[in-house]
């Protein structure tokens, strides 16, 4: 019972690292295409 209940923490754990690495990468695309964009304009 102990060890299924810990296997569950650990998946829960691993998931939320995998969302937060997600949304890591996904805020550094925004900023680099905003850059891309202002440069292309030259703003």
């Amino acid at each position: 019972m102990r060890k299924a209940l810990s296997e569950n923490q650990t998946d829960a754990w691993a998931a939320k690292n995998v969302i937060e690495r997600i949304e890591v990468l996904r805020v550094m695309a925004c900023s680099f295409l905003c850059i891309k964009i202002l440069k292309t304009f030259g703003l």
